[in-house]
């Protein structure tokens, strides 16, 4: 393997870029990496996506491939449907959709165009990272796959030029959260309906190298020691992949995009979630402020989550996040078991015992833990 990786864009006679769709991901899965333990009936170049300049089809046949008025034809190719890879794709996105597959069409798979110097540039940084990754971990950097879902401007954003501010924005961590490929609900979240009520997803390759747990509202912007590398919410089954930063351009390799259509939008992922998000209003009566909601939560949360919510509620008032998205930050942080009973007991509630009993339980769990003020 060590060749592969010296070469700058590697055209090998095969190259199993999905075998470990269905198989479990593997080290050797690399960007235009050939690895020989795979049988070669796999995948062959023509195929893939990431192995250089054989991989790209002619112009005349990009051309028909190509629908125009979705996204740059600069920088994606449609794929056709009678293309292994294509069905490959689709079909492993509308299994890990669960029952909501029998109600989504998959409309279109476009890969990224690689043939450009930059393209190829992103590719050889890649590899040259998942490779210092394998060193560092005895040979296995764990490059998984991995879905991103947003709105269809960012889509193309995040594929011409890279991950940005905008999408640090969206979390309370300076990262980017991407769903393994078997659980995509939360991306499918994020993916929200453009003008012609198409969503759009992005299929990338992510090292992952050493993962650590990362916690909700803990405020941590970087891996917590050198023996790690990127973070998930959960080591055995992780929904999550988390990125910092500083390395979300480099160990992130987005390749594809599929455009797909919910026929049935109510259950979707994010429909309901977000009615219930706008529905709930802050409370700004005056039994209970904003400012009076926090210092009520300051008895329960631990400071830095106190400190995020109090910086979420100052981007607010400047105007630079929506009242939407202070009131799902500040769920997510504190927990809507925790925001309804110190509601509930600050408005005096029909049911207050239950309310004030659990905000009794929640204060000598601080008070054991040694979390309390």
């Amino acid at each position: 393997m060590e060749g592969y990786y010296q070469r700058v864009l590697p055209a090998p006679t095969k190259n199993p870029l999905f075998h470990n769709f269905f198989a479990g991901d593997s080290p050797e899965s690399l960007p235009g990496v050939e690895s020989p333990d795979h049988d070669s009936s796999e995948i062959s170049d023509s195929e893939s996506s990431v192995t250089g300049s054989s991989t790209t089809t002619s112009s005349a046949a990009s051309s028909s491939r190509r629908r125009v008025g979705v996204f740059r034809e600069d920088l994606l190719v449609e794929l056709s449907e009678d293309e292994r890879i294509y069905e490959v794709i689709r079909r492993r996105f509308l299994s890990c959709l669960g029952p909501l597959g029998d109600k989504t069409t998959v409309v279109s798979i476009r890969r990224k165009d690689w043939s450009g110097f930059s393209a190829q540039a992103k590719i050889q940084s890649f590899q040259i990272h998942a490779k210092a990754m394998a060193n560092k971990h005895g040979g296995n950097p764990n490059v998984k796959f991995a879905w991103y879902g947003h709105e269809k401007g960012r889509i193309q954003s995040i594929i011409s030029h890279g991950f940005g501010f905008r999408e640090l924005q969206d979390n309370q961590t300076p990262a980017i959260f991407l769903s393994p490929d078997d659980s995509s609900a939360q991306s499918l979240e994020n993916s929200t309906p453009d003008e012609d009520g198409l969503r759009h997803m992005l299929l990338c390759r992510v090292i992952l190298g050493k993962p650590e747990v990362v916690h909700p509202g803990s405020g941590q912007t970087h891996p917590s020691s050198d023996e790690f590398d990127s973070g998930v919410d959960g080591l055995e089954n992780p929904t999550k992949y988390i990125i910092w930063s500083s390395n979300m351009n480099t160990h992130i390799l987005p390749e594809y995009v599929v455009t797909f259509r919910a026929s049935s939008c109510s259950s979707f992922p994010g429909e309901s979630k977000m009615k219930n998000v706008m529905k709930m209003k802050m409370p700004t009566s005056p039994w209970i402020s904003f400012p009076a909601l926090i210092s009520v939560l300051g008895r329960f949360l631990p400071s830095d989550a106190i400190a995020l919510i109090n910086k979420y509620h100052i981007e607010y008032k400047e105007r630079r996040i929506t009242r939407p998205e202070l009131i799902q930050r500040v769920r997510q942080i504190a927990g809507d078991k925790l925001l309804v009973a110190v509601i509930k007991s600050c408005r005096g509630a029909k049911d207050p015992k239950t309310a004030m009993g659990f905000l009794r339980s929640r204060t000598r769990t601080r008070m054991l833990t040694g979390d309390a003020k």
